[in-house]
């Protein structure tokens, strides 16, 4: 006996079968990463630059931890989860409200 394409197993779900949107699958993201780990890896993000020339300058403030160099400068990603980071060639200095919070 032949199997007919009508006999044949269909490889997609059925309309009624497929997910919801209100029942899409949320995956649960787990860190990749402990922050005592994130923060040693920051103090080596700093001794490079202290290394590369950059003088940075730090600050507890208010139980937050402040760091300001000179002639970078902090970029919203396009995607809003990671930061990132460019120089910037000028001779002026930078105003207070140019000044972004990490």
């Amino acid at each position: 006996m032949t199997k007919t394409k009508q006999d044949a197993p269909s490889a997609r779900k059925a309309k009624s079968e497929r997910r919801k949107p209100s029942q899409a699958r949320t995956r649960r993201m787990t860190p990749s990463i402990t922050a005592p780990e994130a923060l040693q890896l920051l103090e080596s993000a700093v001794s490079y630059c202290q290394q590369a020339g950059l003088g940075v300058t730090a600050a507890n403030e208010q139980d937050a931890l402040c760091l300001f160099i000179p002639r970078a400068q902090y970029i919203v990603s396009t995607d809003g989860t990671r930061a990132a980071f460019q120089l910037i060639e000028t001779t002026a200095p930078m105003s207070q409200t140019a000044r972004a919070t990490i």
